[in-house]
């Protein structure tokens, strides 16, 4: 019983810490490369910094919830409990959900144009999808550091 309790604990500390690379991101990000929207106005660089930051905490949690928590249990439904396993299941996530959120973003200019801009963003400005594949991929590695999904032992099957 012990060890179930741990592996709750364990998941629930990676479900908490974990997240916080995607507020890290965006504070780089809008330091670095991103611009306030102009519906802003002029706001200071550091308020930029700590709204991007914030956002990028909202994201992380909701993505982490949304999208991480159901990735870990499919992982360990299908027994694949290897960091490899983690770091190429969540990149992979990572990019599909930066797709749909692209999509989803730009829909109300017409699907025709949300795909056009798409496929330009892809193939001109490639680092942006795989930028989240890569954050998304060090949330996952991150998450299974800490939650060792490969030190817990395997549910006993009754044989057939």
């Amino acid at each position: 019983m012990t060890g179930k309790v741990t592996g709750v604990r364990h998941t629930a500390a990676a479900l908490l810490i974990a997240p916080l690379w995607a507020p890290v991101f965006a504070a780089i990000y809008a330091a670095f490369f991103w611009a306030p929207p102009s519906f802003m106005g002029t706001v200071d660089r550091t308020s930029w910094i700590g709204l991007a930051a914030c956002a990028g905490a909202l994201f992380g949690y909701g993505a982490i919830v949304a999208i991480g928590l159901p990735a870990h249990k499919a992982l360990q439904r299908l027994n694949l409990r290897s960091a490899a396993a983690y770091l190429v299941l969540w990149f992979a996530t990572g990019i599909v959900a930066w797709l749909i959120i692209f999509v989803v973003s730009f829909a109300r200019q017409g699907l025709t144009f949300s795909v056009s801009y798409l496929a330009e963003t892809i193939i001109h400005r490639t680092w942006v999808p795989i930028s989240f594949g890569i954050l998304w991929a060090l949330v996952g590695a991150t998450f299974w550091a800490i939650a060792r999904p490969d030190r817990r032992s395997l549910p006993l099957r009754p044989e057939s």
